[in-house]
């Protein structure tokens, strides 16, 4: 089991579309592909985890790049995970979007 975090901007015309769009294919991805993760959408920047095989989630982390929904991706941490923090969570999502 391994882990990375990254933190990328969003596309200044991202819509709820756009979010519930990223949200549907990351879980069905993700479970399809035995990985798990959280992502966290404020102010126009995205915080994700992602935990699975190595090769699995570096190799997700490059499609995400290629999304155009977002830039700058910025991978803050890897590494080998003590324990799955988000059993269950295909993909979990927060958004502090209108939350002061």
């Amino acid at each position: 089991m391994h882990e990375l975090t990254y933190t990328s901007l969003a596309n200044k015309n991202i819509s709820s579309k756009d979010l519930n769009d990223i949200l549907n294919t990351a879980k069905k991805f993700n479970e399809a592909h035995s990985i798990t993760g959280c992502l966290v959408y404020h102010n126009g920047q995205f915080v994700q985890t992602l935990h699975g095989e190595k090769k699995g989630i570096f190799d997700l982390l490059e499609k995400i790049k290629l999304d155009n929904r977002h830039t700058n991706i910025n991978l803050v941490r890897e590494d080998p995970a003590e324990k799955e923090v988000f059993h269950g969570w295909n993909m979990a999502y927060f958004s502090l979007r209108g939350l002061q």
